[in-house]
C-alpha cells in the first residue's frame, strides 16, 4: 500500500469530525454575531486537524509497540500493528503534524494573545500524553473529561473568539454540545474495545465501571447533546432549529435503542461511525437552524 494511503487511513478521517464540529459551530456563532475573518477560521481548521490527526498516530504508535493491537482487534486496522508501516514512521508523521500546528498556532497566539498560547500548549501536552506512557489519559480513564473541553467547549468558545476577538458564555456553553458527542464517540470505541482493553490494563471508564456504565454513559451524553442544541435554538426563538432537533432526536432515539440491545463485542463496531454520522448531521443542523435564522 503507497504511504500516503496508509496515512490517511491511520489519520483515521471518521473521526475529524470531532474538531470539524466545534470550529464550524464556533464560527457560525461569529458570522451570526457580524464576525467573519476567513484566514482565521482556515487557520483554526487546519492547526484543530493536524492536532487531532497527531494525535490519532500517535495512539497508532503507542498501541503497536505496547502490543494492545492485536489480531483479535475489532474495528478498523492500526497501520502499526498490522505491519503496514514501522512505528517510527508514524511517530515520525505525528511530529511533523504537531510542528506544523504548532506554526500555525504562532498566528493564532499573535491574533488571540496568551490564552490561545496556554490553549494551544496544553493541547499539543495532550496529543502527546493521550496514550503514551503508563498513566495516559487513555490508560486512566481521564480521556473522558479532556475529550468534552478539548473536542467540545475550547474549540467552540475559542474559535468564536478568535474570529469575533469578543468572550461571550453561550460559545462555551454550546460547546457542551460537541464536546458530549465526543465523549459518545470515544464511549462507542471503548464498549468496542472493552474485551482487548480489559486484557491489556487499560482502564478506560468502561473497564473500571462495566459495560452498563459505558451504555448509560453514551446515551446520556447524546441526550445531553440534544438538551444543549433545543436549548439554544428555543432561547433564540427558532422554530425550524427546534424543528430539527426533532428529527435528531429521531435519530438518535433509534442509536440509543441499538445500543442498549448491543450484546457482544461485535454489535459494538458500527457505533462508532454512526455516532459519526450523528455528530455530522447534528453539525449540519445547527448550521441550518442558524442561517435560518440569520436569513
Amino acid at each position: 500500500m503507497e504511504k500516503w494511503k496508509i496515512f490517511f487511513m491511520a489519520s483515521r478521517p471518521k473521526t475529524w469530525i470531532a474538531i470539524l464540529s466545534p470550529v464550524a459551530m464556533g464560527g457560525i456563532m461569529a458570522f451570526q454575531d457580524g464576525y467573519y475573518h476567513l484566514w482565521t477560521l482556515f487557520a483554526i481548521i487546519l492547526g484543530g486537524l493536524l492536532i487531532q490527526i497527531g494525535t490519532n498516530l500517535i495512539n497508532d504508535y503507542s498501541d503497536g509497540i505496547s502490543n494492545l493491537d492485536t489480531q483479535e482487534r475489532l474495528g478498523p486496522k492500526r497501520a502499526v500493528q498490522s505491519g503496514l508501516v514501522e512505528a517510527r514512521t508514524i511517530f515520525q508523521w505525528a511530529l511533523i503534524c504537531l510542528l506544523i500546528s504548532l506554526l500555525i498556532g504562532i498566528y493564532l497566539v499573535y491574533r488571540g494573545g496568551w490564552p490561545v498560547a496556554l490553549l494551544g500548549i496544553s493541547s499539543l501536552f495532550f496529543a502527546l500524553f493521550y496514550s503514551l506512557g503508563s498513566f495516559s489519559l487513555s490508560r486512566t480513564g481521564l480521556g473522558d473529561l479532556v475529550v468534552i473541553f478539548y473536542f467540545g467547549v475550547f474549540p467552540t468558545a475559542f474559535t468564536f473568539y478568535l474570529v469575533s476577538l469578543q468572550h461571550h458564555p453561550k460559545a462555551y456553553l454550546l460547546g457542551l454540545g460537541p464536546g458530549f458527542l465526543s465523549l459518545a464517540l470515544l464511549t462507542a470505541n471503548n464498549l468496542r474495545d472493552y474485551n482487548q482493553d480489559k486484557k491489556g490494563g487499560r482502564k478506560t471508564l468502561v473497564v473500571r465501571f462495566g459495560i452498563f456504565f459505558g451504555k448509560m454513559e453514551y446515551i446520556l451524553s447524546i441526550g445531553i447533546s440534544l438538551c444543549i442544541l433545543g436549548g439554544y435554538f428555543a432561547f433564540n426563538k427558532s422554530l425550524f432549529g427546534l424543528l430539527i432537533v426533532s428529527i435528531l432526536f429521531l435519530f438518535a432515539l433509534s442509536l440509543c435503542y441499538q445500543m442498549i440491545k448491543a450484546k457482544e463485542d461485535h454489535q459494538m463496531v458500527s457505533f462508532l461511525p454512526r455516532t459519526a454520522l450523528f455528530l455530522w448531521i447534528y453539525t449540519l443542523g445547527f448550521c441550518l437552524g442558524s442561517f435560518w435564522k440569520v436569513l
